[in-house]
Formats: structure tokens, C-alpha cells, sequence
């Protein structure tokens, strides 16, 4: 069993023992092609970037290193907040400073020139890099890309492996294509299921970035120490992608995640993947019709985006009403009419109807799947899910207001 996660030093420790070891290629072996020392391009942003860079410093001071210089590239900082008042720099751009780097900060690659280069390495960057800069390298470029290449392409790969709920995640070397991005030759690869995820159904976004950033870095210097980028270079391309056929899974595509993605589908998502997706992605939103006032006092109804900022609790719809798994009614007071069956089906959609404990109205647990009604004591909403429970929510946001549930 894996220790829990607790800081950089327990990922620095795991890092270094043998059982992690195992999950990566063989340890560091200085016989290796000859070539004279790099002149590095790293193109970088966020933490997952940084280890690698900081591996590539420690490198370059070594004695006898093969690596001769390290010109850094990232995007600029921006003015943000409602009045843009707070700049915010990249993350990497401290880094680069501190460890006395040469720092290059673009929005484009079009009409820059970059330093002399050997090899340009690309880790959680953003921008594709240009063919014109990858053919003018000696060596071309690479990336670090953390999954089990063809599988979680894209710029988000940690955000889907957790969303989809993935016990492993890995690391790729792969080549930079000069027009697609993660469509190069991979050179390196944790050998297949992959790195496994300590506690998944707890571990966040920024710890799975924090454990497997060395893990990228130490698989980068084994790549660079072992001249896996100098030609004829080895595709491991196909063997990774029968991998994956022999595992049952076929290449998914890990997208930039955007406001949709905390869009309950009440439909389709079962209870434990709302609450995993409120842990992993903040407060999320659902269309409701809800009681509302005109401007002449009249209430009507209409339907407003409500952004359960208070997240939700599992509960048994039935236990919560006093009423058993068939539905029938303990206290006499409900109606006792649906089953657990009918009340996880019909209905639902994005426009739901909620009942606000403030309206009288009876409690049903047998509401279709993605209406909210008030919970026995009128102390919070209720809303059925497709597996059979529902979700308990005590706070939600109604069209910019706040509302106890």
C-alpha cells in the first residue's frame, strides 16, 4: 500500500525509492552516444514544467554534464481580477530567474528568433512550437507529456485521468511534431499499467501534478543520458498503442476542460461522479426553474442558473423521507406511492423544477432524476441521481443571490 500524500518531500522520497523506480525505465546509465553538449530551448509554464527545468539545471552543473546552455521561453504575464489590477506572472518565470537562466517571453513564435539551439524541450507549454524552430534544432525537439501516450492526449491529461475516475497515470518522451500537438514518435514510456495513483478517489488536480512532475523530470535526464533523441531514433508508437488495445481501451482525448464541464448532466452522471467532479473542479451549476419575484412583488416561476457552491452529500432518498427501499411511507405522512425504481426515472433534463422549503409542498422521494425537492426538516435541498441516491445540498447560489437550501 502506498503512503498517503502529504508534500514534495514524500513525492521526493517515493521519487528515489526502488518501488518507484520500478514504475520508470531502468536507472541512469552514462554509456550512451557521443554528441557535444546541448544548447537547450525549454519551453515551459506551471509546476509540472518546472521540475523538469530545475532537473535540467542540476545536470548542466555537474561535472562532465552534456549540457552546455538553457534558454527558457514562456508566454508573458497578465493584468486579471474584475478591474485588472493583479499581474500574474507564469509560474516558471521565477524559476527561470532565480536558477540566472536567459528568459524569452512571447505570445507567438512569428517573427522571433530563437538562440542557437541543439534540442528544444517542450514540457506543459501551451503553444505549438513552429516546424521552422523545431528543423532549425540540431536535434529537433521534445516532450514530456504525463499519460500512456496515445491514451489522454491532449492539454489536460491529469484533469481527465482523476475525472475518469483512473487508478494509473504514466509518462511519455515523445518527439515534437512540427504540426500537430502530442503526435510525435514516442521514445520512452513507464511501462504499461503505468505509475499508480495513491488514494484516487481523494487525490486532487495539483497533488497528482506535484507527485508525477520528478517522475517527468527524472524520465527527461534518462531520455537525454541515454541519446534517445539522436537519430535513427526507436518509435515506440505502435507497441504503446497495442498496449492499450490489449488493456481494453481505446486513445482518449483529454481536452481543455471549460465552464460546461461543471455543468451537472443529471441524466448521465451518477452521484459518485458529481461529487467527484465538485472535489476536483470547484462548485458546479445546473439550470433550475425556482420561485422568483417581479418587480411588482409577484412571485412566478422562471428558470435560473444555480451554482451549488456549498457541495453535496450522498444520501438515501428514501432514509431521508422515513421511508423503506420499497417507498412505502413510515411516518403516514408521505405518499408512499413510488418505488425506488420510478424515482430514478422519467423526468430530469437541465430544466428541472426545485421545491424551495419556503414553498409548501409534500416531499417526494420519488421526483424524477434531476429535480430537487426540499429534504424532510426543510433544512436542505434534495435531488435524485441516476443510481439510485441523491445528493444533499445545504447552500446554493440562485442567479447571483445566495439561498440556504
Amino acid at each position: 500500500m502506498l503512503p498517503t500524500f502529504r508534500s514534495s518531500l514524500w513525492v521526493q522520497k517515493c521519487t528515489e525509492a526502488s518501488h518507484w523506480r520500478s514504475y520508470l525505465l531502468p536507472r541512469r546509465q552514462y554509456v550512451r552516444k557521443a554528441f557535444d553538449p546541448l544548447r537547450i530551448l525549454f519551453c515551459g509554464s506551471d509546476d509540472f514544467s518546472i521540475a523538469s527545468l530545475e532537473a535540467l539545471h542540476k545536470e548542466s552543473e555537474n561535472k562532465g554534464n552534456f549540457i552546455e546552455s538553457i534558454d527558457v521561453v514562456c508566454r508573458p504575464g497578465k493584468w486579471t481580477g474584475p478591474s485588472r489590477k493583479t499581474f500574474k506572472e507564469v509560474p516558471i518565470t521565477r524559476t527561470a530567474r532565480l536558477l540566472g537562466l536567459p528568459l524569452h517571453q512571447i505570445d507567438t513564435f512569428t517573427g522571433w528568433t530563437p538562440p542557437p539551439t541543439d534540442l528544444i524541450i517542450a514540457v506543459s507549454f501551451g503553444l505549438l512550437v513552429p516546424r521552422r524552430l523545431i528543423e532549425g534544432a540540431t536535434y529537433g525537439g521534445l516532450n514530456v507529456h504525463p499519460s500512456l501516450l496515445p491514451d489522454l492526449h491532449g492539454p489536460a491529461p491529469l484533469d481527465h485521468a482523476l475525472l475518469h475516475g483512473d487508478t494509473h497515470t504514466g509518462i511519455t518522451i515523445q518527439t515534437l511534431h512540427p504540426t500537430k500537438m502530442d503526435a510525435g514518435r514516442i521514445l520512452a514510456q513507464t511501462p504499461p499499467p503505468g505509475i499508480p495513483i495513491p488514494h484516487p478517489n481523494t487525490m486532487t488536480i495539483p497533488e497528482l501534478r506535484l507527485l508525477t512532475a520528478p517522475l517527468g523530470a527524472a524520465l527527461l535526464i534518462h531520455s537525454l543520458c541515454h541519446a534517445l533523441f539522436l537519430p535513427p531514433t526507436t518509435d515506440l508508437t505502435t507497441q504503446a498503442t497495442q498496449s492499450l488495445v490489449e488493456r481494453g481501451r481505446t486513445p482518449r482525448h483529454a481536452r481543455k476542460l471549460d465552464i460546461e464541464d461543471r455543468h451537472i448532466d443529471w441524466r448521465n452522471w451518477s452521484s459518485a461522479e458529481i461529487v467527484r467532479r465538485q472535489r476536483l473542479l470547484g462548485p458546479l451549476w445546473s439550470n433550475l426553474t425556482v420561485p422568483v419575484f417581479d418587480h411588482a412583488g409577484r412571485q412566478t416561476l422562471g428558470t435560473r442558473k444555480v451554482v451549488w457552491s456549498a457541495g453535496f452529500e450522498v444520501v438515501d432518498p428514501y432514509a431521508q423521507e422515513g421511508r423503506d427501499a420499497s417507498g412505502s411511507s413510515n411516518s403516514g405522512s408521505g405518499s408512499g406511492s413510488s418505488g425506488r425504481d420510478e424515482g430514478v426515472a422519467g423526468g430530469g433534463g437541465d430544466n428541472a423544477t426545485v421545491v424551495l422549503p419556503d414553498r409548501e409542498a409534500e416531499v417526494q422521494p420519488g421526483m424524477p432524476v434531476g429535480h430537487a425537492y426540499a429534504a424532510w426538516d426543510k433544512s436542505a435541498l434534495l435531488v435524485n441521481t441516476t443510481d439510485g441516491m441523491a445528493l444533499k445540498a445545504r447552500e446554493m447560489t440562485v442567479a447571483g443571490g445566495k439561498r440556504g437550501g
